[in-house]
């Protein structure tokens, strides 16, 4: 299959906005700590950029589409998964821009992180929905499986925390630093179990596949190149980070894990498109 590099660019870019916001609002809803000054700046950049980013999404989701016509057409379609990753990801990126207007307002409702958490939510819903958009393809047996769901949901909660402690580190208290390192920690390791049994997964079936005479390509370098600098090494330098007290080192163990990531998120969305051989059936 072609590889759609609008839609995974949208992907990501929705990926990083929406786990963001989740561990913004997760934060807003645990931390006894009162944001001061330099900490709420932090917080509001963190949501000027997921804004950015949401934006970028939308635009390569519809300029994947072609034109706006069709976005709208397909909005409408509510018995489609595709219809309702377009609501959830509209809705995510409107609450998430009114949240950051009305941070810059110069009274602050106290009903405001209202929007915050509706935006989490609805992101939620985005990430699920994308993701069973492919889930129910049974034309082709590498994406038809609920584990592609936890795999891309869990990427985009390890991409959005990573990015979170990159730009609100030196703002952050020691102790909530190390909470939040460690949540990403254990996030990061679900994501390792998950991506390696849907690669798994995935080359069991394409073997299969080329069993019955099916053309199949090599995908093992990308799910090696995905599990193991996309992965394994953020989880081990993630590791260190919980160990070692020096600051600097922790900002570069951070930052080398975000790089990882993002590389593993990039090989995976190509893989993506590259394992999608449909089956002798179709």
């Amino acid at each position: 299959m072609k590889i759609e590099y609008s839609l995974a660019a949208s992907y990501i870019f929705l990926g990083l906005a929406i786990g963001m916001v989740i561990w913004l609002a997760g934060v807003k809803i645990i931390s006894k700590e009162k944001a001061d000054a330099p900490v709420a700046a932090s917080y509001r950049k963190i949501t000027a950029i997921s804004v950015v980013l949401a934006v970028l999404g939308i635009v390569f989701a519809v300029g994947h589409l072609g034109r706006i016509d069709r976005f709208m057409n397909m909005v409408s379609n509510y018995s489609s998964w595709l219809s309702w990753e377009g609501i959830f990801s509209g809705g995510f990126m409107g609450l998430i821009l009114v949240y950051f207007l009305l941070n810059k307002a110069a009274e602050r409702s106290k009903y405001i992180d209202l929007f915050l958490y509706l935006a989490a939510l609805a992101g939620i819903g985005a990430l699920v929905s994308r993701n069973m958009l492919y889930a129910v393809v049974k034309a082709i047996p590498a994406w038809n499986t609920p584990l592609v769901i936890f795999a891309d949901s869990f990427a985009a909660l390890l991409l959005g925390g990573l990015l979170f402690l990159v730009l609100t580190r030196k703002n952050t208290s020691q102790s909530l630093m190390h909470s939040l390192t460690k949540a990403i920690f254990i996030v990061a390791i679900v994501s390792v179990v998950s991506v390696v049994v849907y690669e798994i997964y995935v080359g069991l079936t394409l073997s299969a596949l080329a069993s019955q005479g099916v053309a199949v390509p090599v995908a093992w370098p990308g799910s090696v190149l995905r599990v193991l600098v996309g992965l394994l090494v953020p989880v081990y330098l993630l590791a260190k980070s919980l160990k070692d007290t020096s600051q600097h080192q922790t900002a570069i163990y951070l930052t080398v894990s975000l790089v990882c990531v993002v590389v593993g998120e990039v090989t995976a969305k190509i893989m993506h498109y590259i394992v999608a051989v449909k089956g002798p059936l179709f």
